[in-house]
């Protein structure tokens, strides 16, 4: 196992972050993606999230979030990091979606360099 790999295991094992199914969608993001987004590849749409202006997509797929109280279909997204501006796309995205979201520093894909963007439907 080469250094990087044994710093992932090391990290995941002390951190315990949820892991992420990779290239997986929520179904209910992929209604709301198909619904308004039909004329774009679901790939380019979940990379830039079309004209929303949401490129904070990376390393992303399905998780259980971080929180007990997280659905087990959390969209999640693992960037090395986001910018203010695409903070506020993704509240206009999750406002307009009735979504919520929140960021952690709790990430599966490379446990301290990148963070998780965490998606999923409000609770009724």
């Amino acid at each position: 196992m080469d250094d990087q790999a044994q710093y992932l295991a090391a990290a995941r094992e002390i951190l315990q972050p949820n892991p992420v199914i990779r290239g997986e969608e929520p179904a209910w993001l992929q209604k709301i993606l198909s619904d308004e987004y039909a004329e774009f590849p679901l790939s380019s749409v979940l990379r830039g999230m079309a004209d929303e202006h949401i490129h904070c997509i990376d390393h992303w797929g399905i998780s259980a979030g971080d929180h007990h109280t997280d659905p087990e279909d959390c969209f999640v997204s693992e960037p090395y990091g986001i910018l203010l501006g695409e903070l506020k796309a993704v509240e206009k995205f999750c406002k307009k979606h009735n979504l919520t979201w929140y960021v952690s520093s709790n990430s599966w894909h490379y446990p301290g360099k990148t963070i998780r963007l965490v998606i999923y439907p409000e609770k009724d």
